[in-house]
C-alpha cells in the first residue's frame, strides 16, 4: 500500500470528534456570516444575493452525477483494491467530464443572472456572474476533499472543512463591510479561488499519486457507475433546486428581493431546527436500511426509526417555536420580522417533514429509484405549484403555506411508495404523528403565539410526549450512544489499556 493510501494518523474516536468539531465550527462561522450580511444589506440585499446563489446552485446540480456518492464509491472500492492506477483514472475522469459540464452550465448561468439582473449596476452585474460561476464550480473544486473521504482521511478533511468555512465567512464578512452587495460577491468569488487552492494542497500531500497527471481521460467503469449511482440524486437534484427556483421566482414577482429575504432567513433557520434529527436519520438509521438483510428486517429497522422521529422531532419544534422571534433577531436583524410567521409554519411542518423523510429512507438505499425519484418530484412539484398559487392570494406567507403543502403531500406518498416497493407495512401511526403535531404547530403559530402560558406550556408538553414516546430509549439513539461507546473502547484497547 502506498504511502497516501494510508489512513490519516487519527484514531476513529479522535477524528469522529474532528468531525462534530469542524460541523459546529461551520455552523458558527454561517451565523456570524447571516448576521452581519443581515445588517450590511437588510432584507432586499439578502434575498438578491439569495437569488444568485439559488441560480448557481440549481446550475450546479448536474455536477453531482461526476462529484458525489460515484465518485466517493469508486474511489473506495479501487482503494480498497489496492488499484491506485484506477484511482487516478477515477480522478482524472471526473475532472475531465466535470470540466466540460461545468463549461457548458456556466453559459446559462451567466445569461440567466444577466436576465435578472438586467438594469442594474453593472458592475454588480459582472461581479454576480463571476461569484455564481465560483458556486458552479464548487463541486467540481470539492474534488480532492471527496477523494481524501473515500481513502479515509477523515482528519484532514475535517481540518480542511474548518479551515475553509473559516475564510470563506471572513472573505465574505469582510468584503459585505467594505463594499456592500458588490464587496459579497467578490468574497464569494476569491473564497472559491482558496478553496480550489487549499484542496490541491490537501491533496499533493495525502494523494501524490493521484495528482501524477491531470491529462483528460474517461474511465468507462467509472461513468457507468456514475450513470447508475448519481442517476437518482441527479432527477432529485434538479427537482429539489427546481421548486426552490420556482417559489423564489413567485416571491420575486410578489415582493422583490425583500420578500426573498425574508424567505432566505426563515429556510436558514429552518434547516438548522431540524438539522439534528435528520443527522441523526444520515449517520445511523439510513446506513442500517441498507444492512436489512430482508422486508421483515428493514420493516423493524423503519418502525424503530419512525418512533425515534415521532418522538424527537415534536420536542425539537416545541423548543424552536417559541423562541423563533428571539432567534430571528440574534441571527439576523428586526427587520426580518416578517420571516417570524413563515419560520413558525416550517418549523411545524418540519415534523411531517422528518417522519417522511424517514419513511422514504429505505428507497435510494435499497435501490428503488425509480420509486424515490417518483416521491421526491411529488414534493417538489407541490412546493412549486403551491409557491406559485398561494403567494399571490396569500402574499409573504403563502411560501410558508406551500412549503406545508408539499410535506403534507409528501408525506403519506412517501410511506405508501415505500410499503409498496420494499415490501415493509404502512405506516399509520407514524403519518397521524406527522399530521397531528404538525397542526398543533401551526395552532401556536397563529393563535397562541402572544400567550406567555403557552410559550412555557409548549416545551413542557414536548418534553412529556419525548420522554412518554420513549425517545431516550429508542433504537437509534441506543445505537448511536452504543457506537461511541465501542469507539472509546477500541481507542483504549488500541492505546494498551483494558477494554
Amino acid at each position: 500500500m502506498t504511502e497516501d493510501a494510508r489512513p490519516a494518523p487519527l484514531d476513529i474516536q479522535s477524528a469522529a470528534l474532528l468531525g462534530l468539531l469542524s460541523a459546529g465550527g461551520a455552523l458558527a462561522f454561517s451565523f456570524v456570516r447571516s448576521k452581519v450580511t443581515a445588517v450590511i444589506l437588510g432584507p432586499d440585499g439578502v434575498g438578491l444575493g439569495a437569488e444568485i446563489i439559488q441560480i448557481a446552485q440549481t446550475a450546479a446540480v448536474p455536477l453531482a452525477l461526476f462529484t458525489g456518492p460515484a465518485l466517493v464509491s469508486s474511489v473506495a472500492s479501487r482503494t480498497a483494491r489496492g488499484d491506485e492506477v484506477g484511482v487516478t483514472n477515477v480522478f482524472r475522469s471526473a475532472m475531465t467530464l466535470g470540466s466540460a459540464l461545468l463549461a457548458l452550465l456556466s453559459l446559462g448561468n451567466i445569461a440567466a443572472v444577466m436576465w435578472m439582473l438586467s438594469g442594474r449596476d453593472p458592475h454588480l452585474l459582472v461581479l454576480a456572474s463571476l461569484a455564481a460561476l465560483a458556486i458552479i464550480a464548487a463541486p467540481l473544486i470539492s474534488t480532492p476533499t471527496q477523494v481524501l473521504t473515500a481513502r479515509g482521511q477523515l482528519g484532514t478533511v475535517a481540518w480542511l472543512t474548518l479551515t475553509l468555512s473559516a475564510t470563506s465567512s471572513l472573505l465574505t464578512v469582510g468584503g459585505t463591510y467594505l463594499g456592500g452587495l458588490r464587496g459579497q460577491f467578490c468574497g464569494i468569488a476569491a473564497a472559491q479561488v482558496l478553496y480550489a487552492y487549499f484542496n490541491l494542497q490537501a491533496a499533493r500531500r495525502r494523494l501524490p499519486s493521484v495528482l501524477l497527471t491531470l491529462r483528460p481521460f474517461i474511465d468507462r467503469e467509472f461513468v457507468i457507475a456514475a450513470v447508475q449511482v448519481g442517476g437518482a440524486g441527479l432527477v432529485a437534484g434538479i427537482f429539489g433546486q427546481g421548486s426552490l427556483l420556482v417559489a423564489r421566482w413567485a416571491l420575486d414577482r410578489h415582493g422583490g428581493s425583500e420578500a426573498n429575504g425574508q424567505f432566505q432567513c426563515a429556510w436558514t433557520l429552518a434547516s438548522v431546527s431540524m438539522g439534528t434529527v435528520l443527522n441523526a436519520l444520515g449517520s445511523f438509521a439510513f446506513p442500517r436500511f441498507a444492512a436489512a438483510k430482508n422486508s421483515e428486517v428493514l420493516d423493524a429497522e423503519l418502525r424503530g426509526t419512525v418512533r425515534f422521529v415521532a418522538a424527537t422531532a415534536p420536542l425539537v419544534m416545541a423548543l424552536g417555536l417559541p423562541v423563533r422571534r428571539i432567534v430571528v433577531h440574534a441571527i439576523f436583524s428586526s427587520r426580518f420580522d416578517p420571516a417570524i410567521e413563515i419560520l413558525g409554519i416550517m418549523m411545524a411542518t418540519d415534523v411531517a417533514k422528518a417522519v417522511s423523510w424517514a419513511s422514504a429512507g429505505p428507497l435510494l438505499y435499497r435501490g428503488k429509484v425509480a420509486a424515490f425519484v417518483v416521491t421526491e418530484s411529488v414534493a417538489a412539484v407541490c412546493l412549486a405549484g403551491g409557491a406559485a398559487i398561494l403567494i399571490p392570494m396569500f402574499g409573504l406567507v403563502g411560501v410558508g403555506y406551500a412549503y406545508g403543502l408539499s410535506y403534507f403531500v409528501y408525506l403519506p406518498v412517501a410511506a405508501l411508495v415505500t410499503a409498496k416497493s420494499c415490501g415493509v407495512r404502512f405506516d399509520v401511526p407514524g403519518i397521524a404523528v406527522g399530521y397531528v403535531v404538525s397542526a398543533l404547530g401551526f395552532a401556536f403559530v397563529h393563535w397562541l403565539t402572544p400567550y406567555a402560558w403557552a410559550a412555557v406550556a409548549l416545551p413542557v408538553v414536548g418534553l412529556v410526549w419525548f420522554l412518554v414516546c420513549g425517545g431516550a430509549r429508542s433504537a437509534v439513539l441506543r445505537g448511536l450512544v452504543d457506537r461511541m461507546r465501542a469507539k472509546l473502547t477500541r481507542d483504549r484497547v488500541r492505546r494498551g489499556g483494558t477494554p
